[in-house]
């Protein structure tokens, strides 16, 4: 991870996904002052979104959205539920662009933003980085297939949250 208050070095941004079985980066979300029961969920980074609470007039489109990734099974659309809530987000506090090997993030709001421990307004996340937005909500960078493969052996579905068939909670 490399951090810099001036600039964030120029690579090359990826295109558009195009197949099921592309990886991309992405955002997992480690912990949520105001939303625990979202740990777990991840934003897709395919392409340049923002991150924050929806400003009046911007498309949700552009903003990362945050949602269970089930084996084989694509993430929803993005929706105004995707977003996550927090007292001291704003509206665009995070520019999120991807490049082939990390994501470049600029941080636009208010809300202090930490990179592995280290506060910063620009910062290079790599698979296995973490951003804190302090107070608000822990986040850990990966790549992960646009679409995961599906189980391989039949499961008996359960509700998320609830026992599976051995008595065990929790997991995906």
């Amino acid at each position: 991870m490399h951090h810099d208050d001036k600039t964030a070095p120029a690579i090359a941004t990826t295109s558009v996904l195009t197949e099921r079985s592309a990886s991309v980066l992405g955002l997992v979300l480690l912990w949520s002052r105001d939303e625990p029961g979202r740990v777990g969920q991840v934003a897709l980074v395919p392409r340049p979104l923002g991150f924050g609470r929806r400003a009046e007039g911007a498309p949700i489109a552009e903003l990362a959205c945050f949602a269970w990734q089930s084996p084989g099974e694509p993430l929803p659309p993005p929706s105004i539920g995707g977003l996550l809530s927090g007292e001291s987000i704003s509206r665009l506090q995070l520019r999120l662009t991807p490049t082939a090997v990390a994501l470049e993030v600029v941080n636009e709001g208010r809300c202090e933003m930490l990179v592995n421990g280290k506060a910063c307004r620009k910062a290079i996340l790599r698979p296995g980085d973490d951003l804190m937005l302090k107070g608000e909500v822990a986040l850990l960078c990966v790549r992960r297939p646009a679409v995961m493969p599906a189980l391989r052996a039949a499961r008996v579905a359960h509700a998320r949250g609830e026992p599976d068939e051995v008595g065990i909670v929790g997991g995906a």
